[in-house]
């Protein structure tokens, strides 16, 4: 989703891009959305938080991922072939998760299909006009003991908003067999690309102000830098009921990131009037996988008035990662919005990745959970892990680090009155600091894991029969990552505190009128020895203090609908260095995007058919965006999307 949100009672139905070529005309996160905190069903996303923005934290970098609510390491893309639903779970909705993330937590459902559940084709035009077709076939048997989803996709020229081109292909599904007590479920898939590089701007150390707005959708890059390879992702889930309500639950995955060749066009030193140095950040054939399992023993069980569940569970975790061996290839001066003068492409074959680094976690945790009827929720949980992490050189020479923290989260929510719970919540776990990006001296470098601490306090109202608010406060404290200015490496600055307010408005205000709003407040602050010393500012990069949306969606008739959507994301920091004149960092102003929608709904061939058809970014708002390694990129475009489902 783009860095945005909404002050307004207007909607959004934002794209989000996990998976471009996934796309349905009947998916409408705003109509099942249980709050605004963040959620995705299809293609399409609400929230004032996703994945890379949670209270200013990437839950992506952080990597605190379930499926399910099962614990397992990602470290690719995901497909909607065979998750049903995203969803960013915050504050309330992550009270009684095993062992939640400080920052968050996103939690993948996998698809199972129901009986006669129809399967969809779609053909469209994405918002950068490039044709793609889906299938998705869906299947569950009359005794309902086996199911299946299995899908294709593929976007025979894949653009995006800064005129790339190329093509994907995704094949992926899952199967689900009951047998008796016990359940199985498969998933996977692969997606394989072909594309040139994408393009970013840093500036130069002495800039005081952004560059100019210039015209978007324009390959700005060499010809030869195209970017090839694969993400893939298999996994399995079990469950086995056993007698007095004890039960086990399973899971192990392996994914996988597997570039045979990546580029990044680097338009650097660029001052207010667009002029900067190119050069093209080539990366030979890499590797970067995860190996994770979860097994958990359960007994959930009641007495009286109170429900319990308790389990232990054993998590493990193996993360390999092959990098380095980048070459910088100077293109020479451009102007920002005209294409780089072509250069010849040299040669890369000596070039290896020769870097490696090797990450290996278990750990040993119990948890507990009960509910007083409807009046109180207890949820509470203590985690032994051990972790360590190595790292090879390219002479061979390892270094390493070991730690093993006891984590614990305690959380409650009390019913103080009709449709009025308060809640609190307390976590500190480990989380993942995250990797290097392209254009750090320590390209693609995996940091080790660092301790987060959060802490929270809220409310939740339920207005109306279907409208719920939720305001909350929270406090979230942990070590904060950048670009060392002396160094250029990707590394630990010091530490971080964000400290702020948040709300949520959602539901159906109407039988045709559903809602979601939200904004959050966050002051967030930088200490430590880099900031006394004014190497760098107390503002984190990338962290607006407001970000708000608003989304609604109105059903017009049976066959139609409306909504409109409105992101707003006030002022960030876009590098850490602090100005030599003013002694202040420089930021990128607040912008606003609003998308507008229709769908509509009819039968062909005694089919049923939904149409699907987007405005986005309808002003054509430009926005200097920041992006990883304190660089810039432009917020895409005004563009149309158009999709045809049939249900078959």
């Amino acid at each position: 989703m783009r860095a945005a949100i909404a002050i307004s009672w207007c909607v959004l139905l934002s794209v989000s891009v996990i998976d471009r070529t996934h796309a349905q005309a009947t998916a409408n996160p705003v109509a099942v959305a249980e709050d605004a905190f963040g959620s995705t069903q299809g293609d399409e996303s609400v929230g004032i938080y996703d994945e890379t923005s949670v209270r200013g934290f990437s839950l992506e970098a952080a990597g605190n991922y379930r499926i399910n609510g099962r614990y397992f390491v990602k470290n690719s893309g995901v497909s909607n072939f065979f998750l049903e639903k995203r969803i960013v779970r915050i504050g309330y909705n992550a009270l009684l998760l095993d062992h939640p993330g400080p920052s968050g937590v996103v939690d993948y459902k996998l698809r199972d299909p129901l009986l006669d559940e129809p399967s969809l084709m779609t053909v469209g035009m994405d918002p950068y006009e490039q044709p793609f077709a889906e299938l998705h076939i869906k299947h569950r048997n009359a005794a309902e003991t086996f199911s299946a989803s299995i899908g294709a996709s593929s976007r025979f020229n894949a653009s995006d908003e800064q005129g790339v081109d190329g093509r994907d292909l995704l094949l992926a599904g899952t199967v689900r067999a009951t047998l008796g007590a016990g359940r199985v479920q498969i998933f996977g898939g692969e997606y394989r690309d072909r594309r040139n590089g994408r393009f970013r701007v840093a500036l130069a150390p002495a800039a005081t102000a952004l560059p100019p707005e210039i015209e978007r959708g324009r390959y700005l890059g060499q010809s030869w830098a195209t970017n090839e390879g694969a993400r893939r992702i298999v996994g399995a889930l079990g469950d086995l009921d056993l007698a007095s309500d004890w039960s086990v639950q399973a899971i192990g995955t392996f994914s996988q990131e597997a570039p045979d060749r990546k580029f990044l066009q680097l338009f650097a030193d660029a001052d207010a009037d667009g002029v900067a140095q190119g050069s093209v950040i080539a990366s030979p054939e890499q590797r970067s996988s995860s190996s994770s399992g979860e097994v958990r023993l359960t007994k959930a069980f009641v007495t009286g008035a109170v429900a319990h569940r308790a389990a232990i569970d054993l998590r493990l975790r193996q993360s390999r990662s092959r990098f380095g061996g980048e070459r910088v290839i100077p293109t020479g001066t451009i102007v920002l919005g005209q294409p780089a003068s072509a250069v010849a492409l040299p040669d890369l074959s000596s070039s290896h990745a020769d870097l490696r680094d090797e990450i290996d976690q278990h750990g040993l945790g119990i948890n507990y959970q009960m509910a007083v009827r409807d009046r109180l929720k207890i949820g509470a949980g203590i985690l032994y892990s051990d972790y360590s992490k190595a790292f090879t050189d390219a002479s061979g020479a390892k270094t390493s680090n070991e730690s093993a923290p006891w984590l614990y989260n305690v959380g409650a929510a009390l019913t103080v009155a009709d449709g009025i719970e308060v809640y609190g919540s307390y976590s500190r776990g480990l989380e993942e600091a995250g990797t290097a990006p392209a254009t750090a001296a320590n390209a693609n470098a995996v940091l080790e894991a660092s301790i987060a601490a959060q802490k929270e306090l809220g409310l939740r109202y339920r207005v109306l029969k279907d409208v719920t608010l939720i305001l909350a406060g929270f406090e979230t404290r942990k070590p904060q990552v950048g670009i060392q200015a002396a160094t250029g490496a990707f590394d630990f600055l010091g530490n971080v505190r964000h400290r702020g307010i948040e709300a949520s408005l959602s539901g159906a205000l109407t039988p045709r009128l559903s809602t979601v709003v939200g904004a959050v407040y966050t002051d967030a602050q930088v200490s430590g020895a880099n900031v006394a010393a004014g190497v760098i500012g107390d503002r984190p990069v990338g962290v607006p203090e407001w970000r708000a949306i608003a989304n609604v969606t109105y059903e017009i008739s049976p066959e139609w609908s409306a909504d409109v959507g409105v992101e707003y994301a006030g002022d960030q920091a876009i590098r850490s260095g602090l100005d030599a004149a003013s002694s202040t960092q420089l930021v990128t102003p607040g912008a606003t995007f609003v998308d507008f929608g229709v769908r509509y709904r009819t039968r062909a061939a005694r089919r049923p058919v939904t149409v699907r058809a987007q405005l986005l970014n309808a002003f054509d708002e430009f926005a200097w965006q920041p992006a990883p390694g304190e660089t810039l990129e432009y917020a895409p475009q005004r563009s149309l999307r158009v999709l045809v489902t049939t249900a078959f």
